[in-house]
């Protein structure tokens, strides 16, 4: 039955409060990752 529930059920107020607060976290969790990951090319580079 839960396939067949339309979208516009899925996108409740409560879902797209947790995305809101979800959305900066992994923005900021990728952001440190690439610079993490480019810090360690640089160093790689360095030697």
């Amino acid at each position: 039955m839960a396939a067949l529930t339309p979208v516009g059920t899925l996108l409740t107020p409560s879902r797209l409060f947790g995305l809101a607060i979800l959305a900066p976290v992994l923005f900021l969790a990728v952001g440190s990752l690439a610079s993490f990951l480019t810090d360690l090319l640089r160093r790689n580079q360095d030697h």
